[in-house]
């Protein structure tokens, strides 16, 4: 088995956000292909972002309706839909509020789209999510 080889790819504000209208001004608009270039460049196996870069990168604010399963009793285990994907999306989801429409990225940067989301959440996400 080969061991992951883990880069940690960024780009940032000055006041180190790492999300915001910052990276569309037209200022920043050759450092932001640089990003997108060498990330294509990579052709990583997964990419992982926080809740807020996931929520106004793919979820686009979208909140589903939980209260159907506000009592339901889950198991709190691993769980992966797709164990042969080969593109993943991780997202660190501490309190589970993402909400997915779909198990994979829906997205026109090729670099995104088709990932296989994987979900980290702590022990205090409620079992509707």
């Amino acid at each position: 088995m080969n061991r992951p080889h883990i880069i940690c790819h960024m780009t940032m504000s000055i006041d180190g956000k790492v999300t915001g209208d910052f990276l569309s001004k037209p200022e920043c608009g050759s450092a932001t292909e640089s990003y997108y270039q060498i990330n294509r460049d990579y052709h990583a196996d997964a990419f992982t972002c926080g809740r807020v870069t996931m929520e106004e990168s793919f979820i686009h604010g979208y909140q589903p309706d939980l209260s159907e399963f506000a009592n339901s009793n889950v198991q709190r285990e691993d769980y992966i839909a797709d164990k042969n994907a080969g593109f993943f999306a991780v997202a660190f989801d501490r309190h589970g509020r993402l909400g997915w429409q779909t198990a994979k990225i829906i997205d026109d940067d090729p670099e995104y789209d088709n990932a296989h989301i994987i979900e980290v959440l702590c022990e205090d996400a409620s079992n509707a999510y």
